[in-house]
């Protein structure tokens, strides 16, 4: 088995507790926030947040 393989991080993997939360969303929960993935801007937005969390990029100017 790889050592990246789920037997490396115990409690990981599907149906585990592991470190992944614990969200509980309804169906239309699910359904009313999809459409986000729709947005245009969703992936730079998505990139962008990421660089902000690791310091790679500017946040928002304070007002």
């Amino acid at each position: 088995m790889s050592p990246r393989g789920p037997d490396r991080f115990p409690g990981s993997g599907p149906g585990s507790s592991g470190e992944s939360p614990g969200w509980d969303f309804t169906d239309e929960e699910f359904a009313a926030t999809a459409p986000s993935l729709h947005n245009a801007d969703f992936v730079a937005v998505a990139v962008h947040s990421y660089q902000h969390r690791f310091q790679l990029a500017a946040g928002a100017p304070d007002s």
